[in-house]
């Protein structure tokens, strides 16, 4: 087996690049003495990027920032060398002294939101609030080590409320945990009050009950003796999401028909036997393209009944609203506010065969597809391109259902794609994911999914390497309004909507709820099957675990040539000639 290099860079100390992944990352140790200070011997974060010159424009500032926490937290050790007289601490004063200090910092912002005085949340989740999500989950979950100078700002919080304290006093480590807390509620109430939603702010003297903590004492304080009354199912979402990070927009509309389904219960006082009974109903829910976002839960159900077409959510789309709720009210387990999770024997997992959701687009679906006028000339770029006419405009809407025909890809691999991921070497063109994440934006769904695409001959016929290098650099289709979480979300209902217009019969072909986008890649996977290509080949090019196995044992698995010689013995008969 050979040893995992590691390459540093010749311009900036710090980065490096892993000879596994090849992705670069800042790296600084932190000196000895200095450790217990900040809970870790190292600083180290990944890059995402392969181009050295892209890591130093992002690692160097992060560097410089490490450094100037070093710096400070030497100086703050120099001052402390002289042995100095301090006061011992009472426990109990120093716990309620921090809810004090919570109390005071959310009422003095939410006094000055109220005058106009906060700046506005920023829309949308930018960079601020997915920083902002991951600072109050690390401080929830009690990783303080992120914050910069945290026992300095805890010795200063202890000092605005008399209790005298250094950030080198031996009570400090004893502290951090309860502190942590309290900076998570007070950085999280802010920014609800940015946001314009100016609830009133806890009040000391009778605190709500605060989550409990690992703190590094002999005895910690006594967590509440009953789970926490008055939490609400998307309160409890909210919490979830910042010790997590965003979920997608479809978790929050699982949680909110739930709530409403249920009344708005407290979340301490939902049983098993109201999920077991909101479970018999999702399983009548309508799996339409209508939207019945604003219909009652129980009223989209009825209407949908009086309909012919009416058809019910699929068993594994079932399945996967009740994961949601596991996994929400295990964490509210772990964090007392309910005594068991109500949806742990919901629904068992349904078996492989139950769980085969989509259907594979037929013949007859892809030659009425791809001769529409949105392909071969509309009279216009708007609306569903449906009139013909001379105009073919070649943008996502083009290009997206193309592309996932004749590679196999997932949609928010393509839709998410940026040019610099288009590569061609040895004359052999090829979409490279082998250096996207496995979790925030642009991610792929598993270690599997990081692979390379060739490029289909078809699709170079097709003029799409001429698209890309006019897009330059970039977003491939920054044209796409995604959301926080995926690019791909308002195209997936787009395109289900088109196939309705479009499809010849009601709720059949491609108007058949089995069939969605990512039927081209159950096409592909058909294809691939029934040409010449090897499978551990074509299981290799769609990111499948069963190909993977090969790419383990003999580093990349392949070589380019051979994957691009498979990937274009894939054919699709049906698919008409376009107009270029």
């Amino acid at each position: 087996m050979g040893r995992k290099r590691i390459h540093a860079s010749s311009k900036v100390k710090g980065l490096r690049r892993s000879g596994v992944s090849g992705l670069w990352e800042a790296r600084k140790v932190i000196p000895a003495d200095l450790r217990a200070m900040f809970g870790k011997s190292e600083f180290k974060v990944a890059l995402n990027t392969k181009d050295e010159n892209e890591a130093v424009r992002v690692g160097a500032p992060i560097l410089a920032d490490w450094s100037d926490q070093i710096a400070k937290a030497q100086d703050r050790s120099v001052l402390a060398s002289a042995p100095l007289q301090r006061q011992a601490i009472d426990r109990d004063r120093a716990f309620a002294a921090i809810q004090r200090w919570t109390s005071f910092r959310l009422k003095a912002a939410l006094n000055e939101a109220f005058n106009g005085g906060l700046e506005p949340a920023p829309v949308g989740f930018s960079d601020e609030m997915r920083e902002h999500v991951q600072r109050v989950g690390d401080l929830r979950s009690g990783d303080w080590s992120k914050v910069a100078d945290f026992d300095a700002k805890l010795a200063e919080a202890l000092n605005s409320q008399r209790i005298m304290c250094d950030p080198l006093h031996p009570a400090i480590p004893a502290m951090r945990g309860w502190f942590a807390s309290a900076l998570a509620d007070v950085e999280n109430g802010i920014m609800e009050y940015r946001r314009g939603r100016l609830s009133d702010a806890p009040d000391a003297s009778s605190p709500t009950p605060v989550l409990p903590v690992t703190v590094e004492l002999p005895v910690n304080p006594s967590p509440a003796a009953h789970p926490v009354a008055g939490m609400k199912l998307l309160d409890l979402l909210d919490r979830w999401e910042a010790a997590k990070g965003k979920s997608e927009k479809r978790h929050r509309g699982y949680v909110t028909r739930l709530s409403e389904f249920l009344g708005d219960p407290d979340v301490s006082q939902i049983t098993p036997l109201q999920m077991d009974s909101f479970l018999i109903e999702l399983k009548r829910f309508p799996n339409t393209k209508r939207d019945i976002e604003k219909t009652p839960f129980m009223t989209a159900i009825a209407e949908a009944e009086k309909r012919d077409d009416y058809r019910v959510l699929h068993i594994k789309t079932v399945w996967n609203w009740t994961v949601v709720y596991k996994a929400l009210f295990e964490f509210a387990v772990d964090r007392d506010l309910m005594r068991k999770n109500p949806a742990a024997k919901m629904m068992k997992k349904p078996a492989a065969d139950e769980s085969e959701e989509r259907d594979p687009y037929e013949a007859e679906d892809l030659a009425t597809i791809f001769k529409t006028p949105m392909f071969q000339g509309a009279v216009s770029a708007l609306g569903y391109r449906n009139t013909p006419g001379s105009l073919i405009t070649k943008d996502h809407k083009y290009w997206l259902p193309i592309i996932a025909l004749w590679t196999g890809g997932r949609v928010e691999e393509l839709a998410s794609l940026d040019v610099s991921e288009i590569k061609t070497e040895e004359e052999i063109s090829f979409i490279d994911l082998t250096g996207r994440p496995l979790k925030g934006l642009r991610r792929v769904k598993n270690a599997s999914a990081r692979r390379i695409i060739p490029i289909h001959d078809r699709l170079i016929a097709l003029g799409f390497m001429k698209y890309v290098a006019e897009r330059k650099s970039g977003l491939l289709f920054p044209e796409l309004d995604g959301d926080a979480v995926k690019m791909s979300v308002k195209f997936g209902k787009w395109w289900g909507l088109w196939c309705e217009n479009v499809a010849k019969v009601k709720g059949e072909g491609l108007d058949d709820p089995q069939k969605v986008f990512h039927s081209f890649r159950h096409s592909w996977k058909r294809a691939a099957r029934m040409s010449d290509a090897k499978e551990e080949i074509h299981d290799l090019i769609s990111g499948h675990k069963d190909g993977n196995s090969v790419a383990r044992g003999y580093g990349r698995g392949v070589d380019l040539m051979t994957l691009k010689a498979a990937m274009d013995l894939i054919d699709f008969p049906a698919f008409p000639t376009l107009p270029k």
